[in-house]
């Protein structure tokens, strides 16, 4: 076995591969390429050219116990991969001696399980993939470390998507809550006009196709959050159940335009945080009309 692993590294390195990649630049390869991949411990092994493999003919790795990504998101991440696809292989390998997998079974993910959940929820079948060749057998330490490195990656772009959705809402909330309702003829901007603007007032960190895939998902999120007191007249809600909710969205709201103002404007936040103590007090008294 070590020989033909050590055949096999070497035929590839032959072969003018060049220097091993990490995962990262794994999915900017060249499809048709086999690559090296090499661990921080330094093993390194072959991923062979992406091909097509049968969902049907994949199953998750026992191995794996990162958490899959919650309903709601693996929903529209699988409404994204109808849409466009998958955009990264998944990366296979075979199974060991010792693990019983179901009948027509090939293949057992190393990375990218949550693009096999996404692809059943989508219907789709054929899944562009990339198999590990050598080692045949795929140490624990290095799939374990490939597995690491995918969903630390994975947790760094659902950081960088929270930033960017907390950015837009607290600059642009009002703005997303009415694009969809007529756009400017109805005072507020068409989404296509609102997402050039929070690109070009982002300096570019928002790309446009970014803020246009957000706007719709941050008005639902907050729709969902603070439902229209029209909608729960006739749901056993008294009129002034409906009045305290959209009270607290309108505080929500106000929470997120106060966290926009820049901290050096103090005498700004001061006058304002003197209004809030006078609604409070208000409300803290109360009134019998």
């Amino acid at each position: 076995m070590t020989t033909r692993r050590s055949a096999a590294l070497r035929g590839i390195e032959a072969a003018g591969v060049g220097s091993p990649l990490g995962l990262a630049d794994l999915h900017s390869a060249p499809p048709e390429s086999p690559v090296l991949f090499e661990a921080r411990s330094g093993q390194r092994c072959e991923i062979g050219r992406q091909q097509y493999v049968k969902r049907s003919a994949i199953a998750p790795n026992p191995r794996n116990d990162y958490p899959r990504l919650p309903e709601a998101e693996l929903a529209e991440f699988a409404a994204s991969v109808k849409a466009v696809g998958i955009l990264h292989p998944l990366i296979l390998r075979q199974p060991n001696p010792d693990e019983s997998l179901p009948s027509g079974v090939d293949y057992v993910i190393v990375a990218g399980e949550n693009r096999w959940l996404a692809a059943g929820l989508a219907a789709l079948d054929d899944l562009p993939a990339r198999l590990i060749i050598a080692p045949q057998i795929v140490d624990y330490d290095l799939e374990i470390e490939i597995m690491s490195i995918e969903n630390g990656q994975r947790r760094r772009q659902m950081d960088k998507r929270k930033e960017r959705k907390e950015y837009m809402r607290r600059r642009f909330l009002s703005e997303i809550m009415n694009s969809h309702r007529g756009g400017a003829r109805r005072g507020g901007a068409a989404p296509e006009d609102l997402a050039e603007r929070i690109e070009r007032e982002s300096g570019g960190r928002i790309p446009y196709a970014m803020a246009r895939k957000l706007i719709p998902e941050i008005r639902r999120e907050e729709e969902q959050r603070t439902p229209d007191p029209t909608s729960i007249a006739g749901a056993g809600h008294s009129p002034d159940e409906q009045v305290a909710k959209s009270v607290r969205s309108a505080l929500r709201r106000l929470e997120l335009a106060v966290n926009a103002i820049p901290r050096r404007s103090r005498k700004l936040r001061s006058e304002l945080a003197t209004e809030l103590r006078r609604i409070v007090g208000s409300l803290s008294a109360g009134r019998d009309d």
